[in-house]
């Protein structure tokens, strides 16, 4: 097939597609929030804004022979090799409306339908279309491949929504176009730097001190967390929910050299000055978020700052909530929500990421004493 331009998005440009790699590649003990919701999180952080929301191209790929390629747990490392892998896949597409139902119609009607018939959202409609078109068109092959499209345009194109199943794509000989995606920036999903980070300390108050389960011990991981930041030079943001009634931020927690500490009422940090202050820091891409309650102020923060295109750690052993109940759905909830679970400990050495860092002594020092695993393990 001769190379042709790619889509043009309805706002200029080109069309990104994202490459949706099943979890069906992987054995099914693989973690929530370990596969393919955080590269979709990724990908909209990366392109949501160039595109119609409308009009996202997802491409899933089912081949059982990807989980050579893809190690799921590490956040989708697209490889070299797998790069290499994804380049024979790739056909250059016209227009919206044309080429992709030409495309599709290359290959054998069974196809199309085996196609159609995977897709509940609208599969009876576009099958029994399918059929009665081959019926009409069965001694017509070109007029068979004009009423094909039609169909195939009505149910696809008017969805906004594609998706190629890896296997129909040698039958048909199409996939979609890729080149758009930036892999470097893919690749760098659940990475931390001291440059691109901030830290969230979320309404770590007196008042919470009896209600909170294991309250003393994320107290403890919250200030080594506060004091890793301190060292790395990565900016602190601290919220105090309602203090007039429910006190200031525990003595414990050393708030120096925090650069907001602020009052709210509102359950999410995401208040307009933490807006003001993240947009003075252009390199930030990656929140690490640590407080109470998890399945209140943690999980709506979360939420909203993924919403605004930011990467969400949350620090699984310095959250809590008065019940162990919601914070087990909460955190179960946020990991299949693309958002990285995660330790103080992996937090920290990640942030080093090498025994020659300057600081590398330091941080040591911080975690030698392992974090308190309590309750904070239980499932209720």
């Amino acid at each position: 097939m001769a190379a042709a331009e790619p889509v043009a998005a309805p706002g200029g440009g080109s069309v990104p597609v994202l490459f949706c790699f099943s979890v069906f590649a992987r054995p099914s003990s693989v973690p929530h929030g370990a596969g393919y919701e955080l590269l979709i999180q990724k990908f909209l952080s990366l392109y949501g804004d160039q595109i119609d929301m409308h009009r996202k191209f997802v491409v899933q790929l089912f081949a059982e022979e990807w989980s050579q390629y893809i190690d799921l747990p590490k956040g989708f490392v697209v490889s070299e090799r797998c790069k290499v892998r994804l380049v024979p896949l790739q056909i250059q597409i016209t227009t919206l409306q044309r080429s992709l139902a030409d495309a599709f119609c290359t290959g054998t009607v069974n196809a199309a339908q085996a196609f159609v018939a995977g897709h509940t959202s609208w599969n009876k409609a576009a099958v029994n279309e399918l059929k009665m078109s081959q019926m009409r068109h069965h001694n017509d092959v070109s007029q068979l491949a004009l009423s094909q499209r039609q169909v195939l345009r009505d149910h696809l194109f008017e969805k906004h929504l594609f998706l190629v199943h890896y296997k129909y794509c040698e039958e048909i000989s199409f996939c979609m176009y890729h080149d758009f995606l930036d892999f470097e920036q893919i690749t760098t999903l659940g990475n931390l730097t001291p440059s691109s980070t901030v830290f969230f300390c979320c309404d770590m108050q007196e008042r919470f001190r009896p209600a909170i389960k294991y309250f003393g011990d994320i107290i403890s991981v919250g200030q080594r967390l506060l004091q890793g930041a301190r060292l790395l030079g990565i900016p602190v943001i601290v919220t105090e929910q309602y203090p007039k009634g429910l006190g200031s931020t525990v003595q414990e927690i050393d708030l120096t050299g925090a650069k907001l500490v602020l009052p709210k009422t509102k359950f999410s940090m995401v208040l307009p000055e933490v807006e003001a202050a993240l947009a003075e820091i252009p390199s930030v891409r990656s929140i690490v978020l640590f407080g109470v309650e998890t399945h209140v102020c943690i999980q709506q923060t979360a939420l909203e700052l993924i919403g605004r295109g930011l990467e969400v750690h949350i620090v699984a052993d310095a959250t809590s909530s008065r019940s162990m109940m919601d914070r087990m759905f909460a955190l179960e909830r946020l990991a299949r929500t693309g958002i990285i679970v995660t330790t103080s400990e992996a937090i920290l050495l990640q942030l080093v990421a090498d025994k020659e860092h300057p600081k590398f002594k330091e941080i040591q020092n911080l975690i030698k004493a392992s974090a308190p695993e309590s309750g904070l393990l239980s499932k209720v």
